[in-house]
């Protein structure tokens, strides 16, 4: 099955663009939300849709699920791009999976072949508000607070040209920051990157009895396409062992409340990646599939060619 019909039966969402990601302002309309968005597009031989875009939230609850998306195009010459992404959100955990491909090693040379692109593009974010107290200090003393911003991410490809790290390879980028907090946090995640254990930690005030807003942003951005000599071209990026906030709370006597109901608390094994927090049994099983689809496009190609 080609095309528009192949979609239709893998995803059911495709719809026209819905606009851009909320505003800062949508964001903050209740003390806690949660949402994000995700955009991505494929061709293949001068053919193809996108951007396909659909925002998600913002909405109060206790989690958001990106719906699973899962999409391989077949061009007129025989070309195929495929996407795929997952994730999930809750207040103070940001999971994300994108994958695309891009082959053109049996498209028609006598037809022309033109070439193959697959781009995802996936934001997700919360935004909560802390309340202090305490049963020591009056309402009004000074406290402090510490905020730590936590990404585990990693890079895969099966690509002909090898490492993500080299020229003309396709484009990964994860990034997390603290989105509408005060004091910019920005920790990035590339290909060439060594470290996939990023921490940022802020030290922060506040006064008891008073709020204080929080928030974390994930964004990932694949992009494959095809290189002159390198017809096959993949990349997976993986954060779903994943983004996270914790805050612990300095000045003796004083505790936090949130509007989510979520605590913020450091776990007790600090170990950087799969050991720091299990991530969902339903991300786990998506994000198999969604990291395995660019693989099994290209064990289905070489069988054929």
């Amino acid at each position: 099955m080609r095309g528009r019909a192949l979609l239709k039966s893998i995803h059911p969402l495709v719809c026209a663009c819905l606009g851009m990601l909320a505003t800062a302002a949508n964001a903050t309309a209740t003390p806690f939300t949660l949402g994000g968005s995700y955009q991505y597009g494929v061709s293949a031989d001068g053919q193809g849709f996108g951007p396909v875009h659909q925002d998600l939230g913002p909405v109060s609850q206790d989690i958001l699920e990106l719906p699973t998306v899962a999409v391989p195009f077949e061009g007129r010459y025989g070309s195929t791009a495929s996407v795929a992404m997952s994730g999930s959100v809750t207040a103070g955990t940001l999971h994300g999976l994108a994958a695309d491909s891009a082959d053109v090693r049996l498209g028609n040379e006598l037809a022309g072949t033109i070439g193959a692109n697959g781009h995802v593009d996936l934001e997700l974010y919360f935004t909560d508000t802390l309340t202090f107290h305490s049963d020591t200090l009056a309402a009004g003393a000074p406290i402090e607070y510490t905020a730590e911003y936590v990404l585990d991410s990693f890079f895969t490809t099966d690509a002909d040209g090898g490492s993500l790290c080299r020229a003309g390879a396709p484009i990964g980028q994860i990034s997390l920051d603290n989105m509408l907090a005060l004091g910019g946090v920005l920790l990035v995640n590339t290909p060439c990157d060594v470290n996939t254990h990023l921490v940022s930690t802020l030290a922060e005030s506040s006064v008891v009895g008073a709020d204080a807003l929080v928030s974390e942003r994930l964004r990932i951005h694949t992009d494959a396409r095809n290189q002159p000599g390198i017809p096959y071209e993949a990349i997976g990026a993986n954060a779903a062992n994943t983004a996270h906030l914790f805050i612990t709370v300095n000045t003796p006597g004083v505790t936090f409340t949130s509007a989510s109901g979520g605590t913020y608390a450091l776990p007790q094994d600090t170990t950087p990646g799969p050991a720091l927090v299990p991530e969902p049994a339903t991300l786990t099983l998506v994000g198999g599939g969604v990291l395995a689809l660019v693989a099994r496009r290209r064990r289905l190609s070489t069988s054929r060619s």
